[in-house]
């Protein structure tokens, strides 16, 4: 039997010692490295002189092209940077896609799944990498990243339907697999349902997140929001605002707040359909919104070597909205 080791996020905690919840492959077991306490957490990358963040900046509803160095305002720690180097297609991109194949995806949902996440998969360069996580009570690897496209289809199309949901699991482990993925990596979690079978606390996996330089995009059913059906928008923003407000003091008695605070803090974002129908063309803009967003490279100056830095990203002499990550751990 091979085996795969997870290290860096993985090995930070006990948990995934024991975690029968994560099958990663077919013939393949997951287990920390044999010394937790030997092995470092996993980090933002960066290099001791450069750290790199990801940035969307949107002028209404389109993406904002055309933006220099000297358009950015970049804060660390509350301390002005020269930013050093501004880029959108240069580094290759890692899909990370964690799809909930739980029991409530059985049928019609199940073949709309399929063809979202092969959109996805359509929607990237030839040097661009797609990877496969499905998720039940087990979270399984079913391609590794890969550019291989043909491999990758084919893992979709034998995605089948069966079980309980561990999403909170399957986010820790997209987290873990991220440090094997070149370039920029995006995390794509689709589910139609509550997280009901998770082993791993919503506290591990946003820390995780945060130490990560993963950005991670959701797509929910917005039902799971406004339980009577209804795709008011204005129903999900406050509904999203009270799981914010809910999350933040409780997070493990409300761990459906998880999406919309790990979303928010690594600087992605959650998309809500009405149905199944609506998942490839979600899929797909994901894929090409991030694919414009901005790569900021800089080195940190007047700051401390390690710990919490918080980021604020601004335009200086541009109308647009940013989004990025709130910080990186150093």
């Amino acid at each position: 039997m091979r085996r795969l080791v997870l290290t860096g996020v993985a090995a930070t905690s006990m948990a995934v010692l024991l975690w029968p919840s994560c099958l990663v492959e077919p013939g393949c077991s997951v287990s920390a490295a044999p010394r937790v306490q030997d092995r470092p957490p996993a980090r933002f990358r960066s290099t001791t002189d450069a750290v790199r963040v990801d940035v969307q900046v949107r002028q209404g509803n389109r993406p904002l092209h055309g933006l220099t160095a000297a358009d950015f305002e970049l804060r660390d720690s509350g301390v002005v940077q020269q930013i050093e180097a501004v880029s959108i297609e240069d580094v290759p991109l890692t899909l990370l896609l964690a799809l909930d194949t739980s029991s409530s995806v059985e049928g019609p949902m199940l073949d709309h799944l399929k063809a979202a996440a092969r959109a996805a998969v359509s929607a990237l360069t030839a040097e661009d990498q797609a990877s496969l996580l499905t998720f039940t009570q087990r979270v399984s690897r079913a391609a590794a990243p890969t550019r291989d496209r043909a491999a990758v289809h084919q893992a979709i199309a034998r995605m089948g339907a069966l079980g309980s949901t561990s999403m909170s699991d399957a986010i820790f482990t997209a987290i873990a697999l991220r440090e094997k993925a070149a370039g920029r990596a995006l995390l794509l979690v689709f589910t139609d349902g509550l997280d009901t079978a998770s082993w791993l606390g919503t506290r591990q996996v946003l820390e995780a997140a945060l130490r990560s330089d993963l950005v991670v995009y959701t797509v929910t059913i917005s039902s799971l929001l406004v339980p009577s059906g209804g795709s008011d928008s204005v129903a999900v923003i406050r509904r999203r605002a009270t799981l914010k407000r809910w999350f933040e003091s409780e997070p493990e008695l409300f761990p459906q707040g998880l999406l919309g605070e790990i979303t928010e803090r690594t600087g992605g974002e959650a998309f809500y359909v009405r149905d199944g129908s609506q998942l490839a063309s979600a899929f797909s803009r994901i894929v090409a919104e991030f694919k414009n967003r901005y790569l900021l490279t800089y080195a940190p100056k007047n700051v401390l070597p390690t710990g919490w830095h918080p980021i604020e990203v601004k335009l200086k002499n541009r109308r647009g909205t940013v989004q990025a990550r709130r910080g990186y751990w150093r």
